[in-house]
């Protein structure tokens, strides 16, 4: 018996609300570069970003699950004031949003196979906030 979340339909519900998120993650971001950030920007970001990681966990995407998880994280210090949001940080964030897309058309021939590497970015996030946590640390 097939798993629910292999029915096409369960698919094609995932997929879309990746396009969805993925665009929504995107704008918000664009937002914060600009300098734009409210907190129901930032409030929307992590939203976003926890819900690409449950959908992404829920059909056993590791690899998306993975890289929305550091992501969720680095906007959740955001959001409680312990993370400033800088210029590399978005740019990494916005090489997230790129892989993201390259994760979600990977899944469709893949699955949970993906060849997508996502270590380095997943370094990164982490390291970002290791370095918000050592700077608070030296204050």
């Amino acid at each position: 018996m097939s798993e629910i979340y292999e029915r096409p339909e369960m698919i094609k519900a995932f997929l879309d609300e990746l396009e969805e998120e993925i665009q929504f993650l995107e704008k918000c971001i664009l937002e914060l570069e600009t300098n734009e950030t409210t907190e129901n920007v930032i409030q929307d970001i992590f939203r976003a970003a926890h819900t690409l990681k449950g959908s992404s966990s829920a059909m056993g995407y590791e690899k998306m699950k993975l890289l929305t998880h550091e992501m969720e994280n680095v906007f959740d210090k955001i959001r409680n004031n312990l993370l400033k949001v800088t210029k590399p940080m978005i740019n990494l964030l916005f090489k997230c949003i790129d892989c993201l897309t390259l994760l979600k058309e990977d899944f469709l021939a893949h699955k949970n196979e993906t060849q997508i590497e996502i270590k380095h970015l997943v370094h990164h996030l982490k390291e970002i906030q290791e370095n918000s946590l050592s700077k608070k640390k030296n204050i």
